[in-house]
């Protein structure tokens, strides 16, 4: 009897799905750009701790073609330094506008101030486009400041210009800067996706994580580094202007970011591995069991898939027994979406 009862056991924690991610339930509102909808968790799990606070958010639909960019995007603030920049309907990867800057000038961009911030986590995610003429340069696309003298770390993206044109992750060691070649090809006259995830280390201690995405491929990835031997990251840059004599047309659009890997993002492909590129919506409300997000569609039409990812970068998952973590599947412009299996990944032995 005992051997019965001990198989039956075995039977029953193998065959029952214990869920490691959180599934969505249902969505209510209408799945269209700047909209507000509730996502809800299903069952017990919840959707786990998440941030609905973040630092800076704008897609520059507000804007009238051919204002001046403000220091007041549609969430937080963030200070123009250099030459000024428009935002126009020349092209957008969302809507109708972006951020717009053509012509020679030094470097400018607009940066987001995070001195005297103890911040540990960040998740970083924007669409970038630039076109180039003339002779190689340097384009810098972001970057994140610690102390230099202190041999912090600094992610970010830079491309080359030119023949051969490559991208590259910038550090920043005692001696300089350097560069390590990350990405061979070159984005010109396309919107690129760029995501950055990224974890502070405990001081001088080489447990910190740096993850770089451009178009879905990761580009860098460094796990267990240091990078910082006392403060913390300062600020970060989006820069909208190539320090050349040269032409150069770059675009900005649809700019979050938050010191919190949490968020709510929207893909095209059922497997969240599957997709080249997200629109993150914005959370403006968290909860284990529900979370208000604004919608943001970027260039997605039709069907589509909803995320939720929780704060250790977890995707919630709609199918258990299915490979991966599966999006929850929504209509572009509808307020009836549809409701996936609910089922989970089976509980590892």
């Amino acid at each position: 009897m005992q051997k019965i009862i001990i198989c039956f056991l075995c039977f029953f924690l193998f065959s029952v799905n214990i869920s490691i991610s959180g599934s969505i339930s249902g969505i209510t509102g209408t799945i269209t750009q700047g909209q507000t909808v509730t996502i809800s968790a299903a069952g017990s799990t919840g959707f786990g701790s998440g941030d609905s606070s973040p630092i800076a958010f704008d897609d520059f639909e507000s804007y009238t073609d051919g204002n001046s960019l403000s220091s007041t995007p549609l969430i937080g603030t963030w200070e123009l330094l250099g030459d000024s920049t428009t935002v126009e309907d020349t092209t957008s990867h969302s809507g109708s506008l972006a951020t717009y800057h053509s012509g020679d000038s030094d470097y400018a961009n607009f940066e987001v101030a995070l001195a005297g911030q103890t911040y540990t986590h960040y998740y970083i995610s924007y669409w970038f486009y630039y076109n180039y003429t003339g002779a190689s340069s340097v384009v810098k696309v972001i970057q994140l400041h610690g102390n230099n003298s202190d041999c912090d770390y600094w992610p970010g993206v830079m491309w080359s210009t030119g023949p051969g044109a490559s991208g590259y992750v910038v550090y920043a060691p005692c001696s300089n800067t350097n560069f390590s070649n990350i990405y061979t090809s070159n984005p010109q006259n396309q919107w690129n996706h760029i995501e950055l995830v990224l974890r502070q280390s405990t001081a001088s201690t080489s447990d910190g994580h740096i993850e770089i995405k451009i178009n879905g491929n990761i580009v860098h990835n460094s796990d267990s580094i240091n990078t910082r031997n006392s403060g913390y990251w300062t600020i970060f840059e989006y820069f909208y202007s190539v320090s050349n004599s040269d032409t150069s047309t770059i675009m900005l659009d649809d700019i979050y970011a938050n010191n919190s890997w949490s968020r709510v993002v929207m893909g095209t492909s059922e497997n969240y591995a599957d997709n080249d590129n997200f629109e993150i919506c914005p959370v403006n409300s968290w909860s284990d069991g529900s979370i208000q997000a604004r919608v943001n569609v970027g260039d997605k039409s039709d069907t589509a898939y909803l995320w939720v990812v929780d704060s250790s970068n977890i995707p919630s998952d709609q199918d258990g027994d299915t490979a991966g973590y599966q999006g929850y599947e929504i209509v572009i412009g509808s307020s009836q979406q549809s409701n996936h299996s609910l089922g989970a990944k089976p509980m590892l032995p």
